[in-house]
């Protein structure tokens, strides 16, 4: 009889562990799926973000990286005379980089503009960058070109001509 409420004894010992085991790896899968479905639609859109950063750098690096007659064509400024005034915008200007656009890139809606005269919709839908955007840092570069004529960059006409 003792060997029987032993045998009894472990049967059910095995039996809570396979009920246990089996508890513990539906809790663990349906973690996981839960987890996968979450962080996959996070990547989605990290991913459709981190290619059109991706696209705007490249076409970027194409004008201020690539052979010195398309950044000419591009912006009607060769690629020395584009970086010396960003340059001193950044010095003299007192010009800074935002989180997501460089002073080069902002420079580049600048001349953009006034070179090809080209409406800020269609900077928006080639390059990317949100109308508020474009606005806020094309009214900041010529804000920052305009307080360059204080100094002895850019002078004045005189009225008397």
């Amino acid at each position: 009889m003792a060997d029987q409420q032993l045998e009894l004894y472990h049967e059910r010992r095995k039996k809570r562990k396979r009920a246990a085991t089996g508890f513990f790896v539906t809790v663990v899968a349906v973690a996981q799926h839960i987890y996968c479905r979450r962080r996959m639609v996070e990547l989605g859109d990290f991913r459709e973000e981190e290619a059109k950063t991706r696209i705007r750098k490249q076409m970027l690096r194409n004008i201020h990286m690539g052979p010195n007659l398309y950044c000419y064509d591009t912006l009607r400024f060769t690629k020395r005379s584009s970086s010396n005034l960003c340059a001193i915008l950044r010095e003299r200007a007192g010009l800074k980089d935002t989180f997501y656009v460089t002073i080069e890139e902002a420079v580049t809606i600048v001349l953009l503009v006034l070179s090809h005269a080209m409406k800020f919709s269609l900077i928006h839908s080639t390059y990317r960058w949100t109308l508020e955007t474009i606005s806020r840092h094309f009214n900041e570069v010529l804000v920052a070109i305009l307080s360059l004529s204080t100094h002895e960059l850019i002078n004045l006409p005189d009225p008397c001509y």
